[in-house]
């Protein structure tokens, strides 16, 4: 089971993730979110694999998989919209609208909030 020990574990390798991704060190911080979805599975405490997984998402449109970015950032928005996190939507909405200009797509922020609005209804 988890303990406030794990979260604080779990929370300081999203950090050091965090710190490599601005970085530029994708490797190393795609590296550190997957030590913490793994960390994550082995101890039943999920409650970061929604900011995991668009932190991967971010990671992988910076380097250059914007399909694998796309499935990331889908799977992490249907899991904030189950936990009731809009702040984790609106992350995971900035991500699908820099695919739409990697993908040379003319859209604009509110036709990506008006088609994912759905999830909410």
């Amino acid at each position: 089971g988890w303990s406030l020990a794990t979260r604080g574990i779990m929370h300081d390798i999203i950090q050091l993730g965090d710190l490599a991704f601005w970085q530029g060190s994708y490797e190393k911080a795609r590296a550190y979110y997957d030590e913490c979805l793994a960390l994550a599975q082995e101890t039943g405490e999920t409650w970061s694999n929604s900011w995991i997984l668009v932190r991967l998402g971010y990671v992988s449109l910076r380097q250059g998989h914007p399909e694998q970015a796309r499935a990331l950032f889908d799977k992490s928005q249907k899991l904030f919209v189950g936990e009731d996190l809009p702040i984790g939507v609106a992350f995971t909405l900035e991500g699908l609208a820099s695919l739409s200009v990697v993908d040379g797509q003319d859209i604009t922020i509110i036709k990506v909030v008006q088609s994912d609005s759905m999830l909410y209804n």
